[in-house]
């Protein structure tokens, strides 16, 4: 994407699941504005397929085991994605409302909230909540220019949110994925 286009917005929702690569990109050449995805081709995001089930196992496996071997790139699991194009240009629009180029993630401002304990005590037993997420998904999102490739990392930056409210970085990233999200199936 680097060389071949000016900018690029590449989000990804992350699991501490295994999975395959779900990529949702958003790209701008010049004029042109364009979205993709990266994602095994066995998944089918435009409605059901009924297909006897070797058959859908063995699309499955096949797929899956290829996209896991392969680095994320211009290759069989990156597809075009169908939008009007007046509609990619508004979602760009919002998306860079948000000023992702300027955003900082939590290298920067730190995971989680601030250090809290509350002391809960249940049946006799106390247990301090920290208020932490030990086991939940995040987003990434990778900037790309001509010139760089910027990484920008939140750990489950929803249930931060909802924690310790008020981050605009975080709320910026979750508006941005949920841009993506209701608009790329």
């Amino acid at each position: 994407m680097q060389k071949n286009t000016d900018s690029t917005l590449v989000l990804e929702f992350t699991s501490n699941w295994v999975g395959p690569p779900n990529l949702y990109i958003i790209s701008k050449t010049a004029g042109l504005h364009n979205v993709f995805t990266y994602r095994s081709i066995a998944e089918n995001r435009f409605g059901p397929i009924y297909l006897p089930s070797g058959i859908k196992a063995e699309m499955r496996s096949g797929s899956n085991r290829r996209i896991y071997s392969t680095t994320p790139s211009i290759n069989e699991f990156f597809q075009p994605y169908p939008m009007k194009d007046k509609d990619v240009r508004i979602l760009w629009s919002k998306m860079n409302a948000h000023k992702p180029w300027l955003l900082t993630d939590d290298s920067t401002n730190g995971e989680g909230c601030p250090t809290r304990k509350t002391e809960i005590t249940k049946n006799g037993d106390t247990i301090v909540y920290d208020g932490r997420m030990y086991d939940g998904g995040g987003i990434r999102l990778y900037l790309i220019t001509k010139d760089k490739v910027r990484f920008l990392d939140y750990y489950a930056p929803d249930y931060y949110e909802k924690e310790c409210p008020g981050r605009k970085d975080r709320i910026a990233i979750l508006t941005i994925g949920s841009l993506f999200s209701q608009n790329i199936l």
